[in-house]
């Protein structure tokens, strides 16, 4: 009977736990599985550091053909 007097005198406390609870469940399970999650930043991450090395790759490759090109046409690179 003590413990449940204890609750009642202190419910709101209670309550505002509850509520501060819940809001930061919400918050993180938007941060972890919205349409801006982490999950999606870091995909995003690594696609972008595998477009940056495909057009490393690309760069590379038209300066060899520009070099071939300018041979094959007699021209000074």
């Amino acid at each position: 009977m003590e413990i449940l007097r204890k609750i009642y005198h202190k419910r709101a406390i209670l309550i505002y736990l509850c509520i501060i609870g819940i809001i930061c469940f919400y918050i993180l399970s938007i941060t972890m599985t919205g349409k801006y999650s982490l999950r999606i930043l870091i995909e995003n991450q690594n696609l972008e550091k595998k477009l940056d090395n495909e057009i490393l790759e690309l760069r590379l490759e038209n300066a060899k053909l520009r070099k071939e090109l300018f041979e094959i046409k007699g021209l000074e690179p």
